[in-house]
């Protein structure tokens, strides 16, 4: 009885203990679970892959986002538009912002501009300027790059805690005890770095984005960016990128023949496995069976392609259907241009509203609804509501449920066959040498 009784209180307690946070960043993941550990949900909003600057949360995430009590900014780009949308869909979402108190930096610009390509482009592209004006901008400000410092983290790491600490009161000492434990580890890390870095106090580091400057700062450093106003560089720039690495004797460097060293054998490795990748091939007969077999895979539901105005209020969003009524001749057109002029999405003056196309279940099922309404070359009559705010549609148009033929993806799956037999005979390949290895460990 007693067993059952524990087994109860411990069941309660995980239920009672559903309190759910959303982050912007994987780095904040860490923090905050260093913190929490398994006591609260994440929610992260740009996966991997993605850019901070340009990202724009899921249908899902949106969804996720309704059952957290806090969302955890830490001042990324896509930050600025979103997290007013993120509080208009969920009222009670409390934004704690976890850089507060840090001075930010200005974000580093590389400047090594070559004078006479610099002339020549100001004659050659001046109505370039205008375009390229908003593109600037994306790489100017304040730097958001706080969590690279682990002086800083730790800032940070104060403020996840006492926010935690303050909405799950009850749990509160196992916060406190984990957070002093974290800002040990930070110290630990802190000095580790500045151990292994004093031989190079003052030295220059070359990095592609310049986004080590509290980093850099922190540990007296200076960081040398490769990208130019977020572009690579061009020929002459990547000339005088390479002649400032020389002439801080870089090449010289331990690191240097290391990493030198490193990228030779991942080479060497690389060419290795591709020749293994080659010697495996695939016949028409297995492609058949595998397209039969797995039928279902290559079944399609059906589509809407889809382009969207969003606005703040229910009488913008009545404003652009009129004009659309007034509209005579390609209604598309007229579409995105409105979209490029009002909409409210981040990137809709570079795409005018375009969703491409979805399926139901990518998008909220009251968007899906509308849209599926709506005859190709049509658009919405009356505004849509949703937790992003005031829709207007246009549908492109629609594709009904089809199966891939196997031609289509005949490609595809002697890709996939292949690098399941590649895999197998790597697998093989590492298992035999070991076997036939003696490898002795060393205490």
């Amino acid at each position: 009885m007693k067993i059952i009784i524990g087994l109860v209180l411990v069941l309660c307690s995980v239920f009672a203990n559903s309190l759910q946070v959303t982050v912007s960043i994987l780095p904040q993941v860490y923090f905050v679970e260093k913190i929490a550990q398994d006591r609260v949900k994440i929610n992260v909003m740009v996966q991997p892959g993605f850019s901070p600057a340009t990202y724009e949360p899921k249908t899902s995430q949106m969804k996720e986002l309704t059952h957290s009590s806090v969302y955890f900014s830490i001042g990324v780009p896509f930050e600025d538009v979103w997290l007013e949308r993120f509080k208009s869909a969920n009222k009670s979402l409390n934004i704690v912002d976890t850089t507060k108190g840090i001075a930010k930096l200005e974000m580093a610009e590389h400047h090594h501009e070559d004078e006479h390509d610099a002339k020549h482009e100001e004659h050659k592209h001046e109505e370039e300027a205008h375009r390229d004006h908003d593109d600037e901008h994306e790489h100017e400000g304040l730097d958001p790059h706080v969590w690279l410092d682990p002086i800083l983290v730790k800032q940070q790491a104060k403020i996840i805690y006492e926010t935690l600490a303050q909405l799950d009161a009850s749990n509160a000492l196992f916060y406190q005890n984990n957070y002093e434990k974290f800002i040990a580890e930070l110290d630990a890390l802190y000095l580790e770095i500045k151990t292994i870095l004093a031989p190079v106090k003052h030295k220059a580091f070359m990095v592609f984005h310049p986004s080590w400057g509290y980093f850099a700062q922190r540990f007296d450093l200076e960081q040398i960016a490769v990208e130019v106003s977020g572009k690579e560089p061009k020929p002459n720039q990547l000339v005088t990128l390479i002649q400032e690495a020389k002439k801080e004797k870089l090449q010289e460097t331990k690191a240097f023949e290391k990493t030198l060293d490193d990228l030779k054998n991942n080479l060497l490795v690389e060419f290795w496995m591709k020749k293994q990748f080659d010697a495996t091939p695939v016949t028409q007969q297995e492609i058949e069976a595998y397209y039969h077999k797995n039928i279902d895979e290559f079944k399609q539901s059906f589509q809407i392609k889809a382009r969207h105005i969003v606005v703040e209020t229910s009488a913008q969003a009545q404003a652009i259907i009129d004009e659309l009524n007034a509209t005579k001749t390609d209604i598309q057109k007229k579409f995105i241009a409105l979209a490029n002029e009002k909409s409210l999405e981040p990137t809709a003056n570079t795409r005018g509203g375009d969703l491409g196309w979805f399926k139901q279940g990518d998008m909220l099922e009251e968007f899906w609804q509308e849209a599926f309404a709506i005859e190709p070359n049509g658009y919405s009559k009356k505004p849509l509501q949703t937790p992003f705010g005031y829709h207007v549609l246009f549908v492109d148009g629609k594709k009904p449920a089809f199966t891939i033929k196997l031609e289509q993806v005949h490609t595809t799956i002697k890709n996939k066959l292949q690098m399941q037999r590649f895999q197998q005979r790597v697998d093989e390949t590492i298992k035999n040498i070991k076997k036939n290895s003696q490898i002795t460990v060393i205490k």
